[in-house]
């Protein structure tokens, strides 16, 4: 009995041996983990509330653990306690603990041997792993992050460079709009169709309407300001304009419209549905200035007044598609044209037409029209009487102009090249006297000039082309003009005739131009190119006949009731 007792004792204790053995096989069976790598830590934003565990983000591969809790702190007389506020505040620094929780089976290696901890794939700077920050106690290990300084969040931001959709014009991409003037950065620029997918066109289209979304990046440590709860419980703080206004965005809601993502990586942006405009833009048709082009979504249009300014002697009278306030409908981008009309007399001894020191033009004017001219002909706005240019040879090869002066005027600007209308004119002098000789000219040759009187930026007078040849050839010039009558009194609406005689040399003149005739205060009398007089109303002009090189004579007339 007792040897089988023994035997019996014998046998349970060896059971009971390899049951520890065993158990100690199962044991030292469990798994260590060597890789942690969380991701979703951010600098804290003041205002915003501490992170919850749901902000971080486990991106081991095949990882074998999973975050129990986060804890966030502060730093109390040198030693962390618990936040005493519910949302950051500037100038704290803070420190977050994140206790993570090892699968059955899997354990964690102390720091100290080969477990690697990353946090936002970073082990140094903001992840400590020393015996003091990471512990190991029923499978759990904490992480510690800590003294991070809170920060203040961008909340201003703009968007510029934003057109609204038009009608066949593409839409603008990430190379046409800046954020906060290229401070921040715009990625992935998306435009939707009315059927809530990706526009499928290069363009856009008629009866469609169109939404932008757009990404927008802080720049490198910088932060948008957000409430920093949950992906699902998003407050918008950030002031967002685009082009300077709100119109442009969704006006949904701010989930809808604008959206910060919890860590404040990057702003989502939604404009509101749009569609596609009509764009309506002004032709001065001769007239100066500009006139902003406008995008209109709506089917009609009301023209709108007119702002540009009116050529020398004209008005607006309408736009080409109707009156001012009158209503248009608009299919397809258009482009309104300034009609003008004739302002009828002015202050001024001259025609609305003519340029003067009463109505002047801008010089700009004249010296585009003068060196493009393809004939030698005299300008439209030109005069004879104001300046009474005229040209005469001197030798072989000068020619010597001379004029009166001009009110008002400061300068001349002389433009001339040989006669011919494939011969372009060329600015030759600018000059404050009266008279100009050009040297080094071909004998025998004519040549054409214009004189202009300005003032600063303006043109007083521009004088009537001047021909005149170089001695030398088998041609002349006229020597003068000579009138039959010497003074002429008339009756208001009553015409008279003067005749006119050129006198020249021996040689021939090459005819550029007949004689004609001028007056010199339209408003009294006017004449016509054969020389009929007419009276206009009581008062006292000249009538002036000329050569083509300025040679001339004049007729006092007077007009009786």
């Amino acid at each position: 009995m007792k040897k089988t007792l023994k035997i019996l004792t014998a046998s349970f204790c060896f059971l009971v041996l390899m049951w520890s053995l065993s158990f100690a096989e199962k044991v030292s069976a469990a798994i260590e983990i060597d890789d942690v790598q969380i991701n979703g830590f951010v600098t804290p934003i003041v205002g915003s509330k501490p992170y919850p565990k749901e902000s971080f983000k486990i991106v081991s591969s095949n990882p074998h653990y999973k975050i129990s809790s986060v804890k966030w702190m502060e730093p109390v007389d040198g030693s962390p306690h618990e936040m005493t506020t519910p949302a950051f505040r500037e100038g704290v620094k803070y420190i977050v603990d994140i206790i993570l929780e090892a699968d059955t089976g899997y354990v964690f290696k102390k720091p100290s041997q080969t477990t690697t901890f990353k946090l936002n794939d970073n082990s140094s700077n903001d992840l400590k792993t020393n015996s003091n920050t990471a512990t190991l106690m029923n499978g759990k290990t904490t992480l510690r992050s800590f003294y991070k300084m809170s920060q203040q969040p961008l909340k201003d931001v703009q968007i510029t460079g934003f057109e609204k959709p038009v009608v066949g014009e593409k839409p603008v991409t990430v190379t046409d709009l800046k954020a906060n003037d290229g401070a921040c950065t715009i990625k992935d620029v998306f435009w939707y169709a009315s059927d809530g997918n990706f526009m499928k066109t290069d363009t856009f289209e008629a009866g469609q309407s169109y939404r932008m979304a757009l990404k927008v990046y802080p720049p490198a440590g910088d932060r948008f300001q957000y409430s920093g709860i949950t992906d699902y419980d998003l407050y918008v703080f950030t002031k967002l304009t685009v082009n300077g206004e709100t119109d442009f965005l969704d006006k949904k809601g701010n989930k809808d419209s604008t959206q910060v993502l919890r860590d404040g990586e990057y702003l989502l942006v939604f404009t509101d549905a749009m569609r596609p405009g009509v764009r309506v833009s002004f032709d001065a048709a001769g007239g100066q200035g500009t006139m902003p082009e406008e995008i209109v979504d709506a089917d009609t249009y009301t023209l709108p007044p007119c702002s540009f300014t009116a050529p020398a002697g004209m008005i607006f009278d309408k736009w080409d598609l109707g009156a001012p306030g009158d209503k248009i409908t608009l299919k397809e981008n258009v482009t309104v044209k300034a009609l003008w009309k004739d302002d009828g007399p002015k202050d001024s001894p001259y025609p609305a037409k003519k340029v003067s020191p009463e109505n002047p033009i801008p010089l700009s004017r004249i010296e585009a029209a003068i060196p493009t001219r393809k004939n030698d002909k005299d300008l439209n706005c030109s005069t004879f009487s104001l300046l009474q240019a005229k040209g005469v040879p001197k030798g072989e090869t000068s020619i010597k102009l001379s004029w009166q002066k001009v009110e008002g005027a400061t300068g001349y600007i002389i433009y001339g090249n040989k006669c011919g209308k494939k011969n372009h004119y060329e600015k030759l002098k600018t000059t404050a006297k009266t008279s100009y000789k050009q040297k080094k000219l071909k004998k025998g040759t004519y040549y054409k000039y214009i004189v202009v009187a300005i003032n600063g930026d303006q043109a007083l007078a521009a004088s009537k082309t001047i021909h005149v040849a170089t001695n030398g050839g088998k041609y002349s010039n006229n020597t003068g003009v000579t009138l039959n009558k010497k003074k002429l009194t008339i009756k208001r609406k009553k015409s008279a005739k003067v005749k006119a005689t050129l006198l020249r040399g021996n040689l021939q003149v090459k005819n550029h131009r007949a004689v004609a005739f001028e007056s010199s205060d339209y408003r009294i009398a006017t004449v016509t190119s054969k020389g009929k007089i007419k009276g206009v109303k009581k008062g006292t002009c000249y009538i002036y006949a000329y050569a083509q090189n300025g040679m001339c004579a004049k007729i006092k007339v007077k007009v009786k009731k």
